[in-house]
């Protein structure tokens, strides 16, 4: 009788594997820009699954490398936008997202882009204002993405840890875009003694206030601005306690896994 069980279970074990082997693929890859010490293509970090180093080293070049040199100038917001557009296909695609999703999100990008040419074109803030504005929302759900796929990791990787700094920067970065519409659309929506209040300005303040430093150089005045200083700072704060406490948990149980 049990020598007969063994025929039909392999019907039914090997969905369960294969589901086994998917769940585990996060796990068994190896990082995506870095393997063996080696520095893989640009282009295979970009099609393997997971892969936030590549998106890591976008954020911190077109954040703290181009946006406080090139903004200076009037058109420098487009290619920050485009930098920024580029990043969230990257990241959408790399996190496996629904393909119909990933097109209207890249489609929806699409039309802030060519929004923001416009705008430049006709030199009109409101326009200005209404890019910014679509761009933020755009950074801000696709923090949610990569954080949802982070989350999803069985074990803290090299990867894991690029997604979860992707998000916290996605995040900064995209109520950034969302204190630069208020500015344009209402001038007197922040105020500051030193120098104006441009897009690297308003990138500087959502930091400040994500880490809640309060430096107090930028005040939020209106209302609207000082509802969304606050949202950014009790989101930043439940990020840092949550998501971080959840990685720790997970790198002590990979800890745990690999050394008995």
């Amino acid at each position: 009788m049990d020598s007969e069980r063994p025929a039909s279970s392999p019907g039914r074990s090997e969905p369960s594997r294969r589901r086994a082997r998917l769940r585990g693929q996060v796990d068994e890859e190896h990082d995506a820009l870095f393997d063996g010490g080696q520095i893989r293509s640009w282009q295979g970090a970009v099609r393997r699954t997971d892969s936030y180093g590549f998106v890591l080293v976008l954020l911190v070049l077109v954040t703290w490398v181009f946006v406080p040199i090139a903004t200076t100038q009037r058109w420098a917001i487009v290619p920050t936008l485009a930098t920024y557009y580029l990043a969230i296909v990257i990241a959408l695609h790399t996190s496996h997202v629904e393909r119909r999703r990933r097109q209207v999100a890249i489609a929806f990008g699409g039309v802030t882009m060519g929004v923001a040419l416009v705008s430049e074109i006709v030199d009109t803030d409101w326009l200005r204002s209404l890019a910014a504005a679509t761009m933020g929302l755009l950074l801000l759900l696709t923090s949610v993405v990569v954080l949802r796929r982070v989350l999803s990791h069985r074990r803290v990787t090299g990867r894991t840890l690029a997604g979860a700094v992707s998000t916290y920067l996605f995040f900064g970065l995209g109520f950034a875009s969302v204190f630069h519409a208020l500015h344009l659309a209402d001038p007197s929506a922040f105020t500051t003694a030193n120098g104006t209040l441009d897009y690297p300005a308003m990138q500087y303040y959502s930091f400040v206030t994500l880490a809640t430093l309060g430096y107090g150089d930028v005040v939020p005045v209106s209302e609207w601005a000082r509802s969304f200083a606050s949202l950014e700072t009790i989101a930043g704060q439940i990020y840092l306690v949550t998501i971080v406490a959840r990685l720790v948990s997970l790198f002590g149980q990979s800890v745990r896994t690999d050394n008995p």
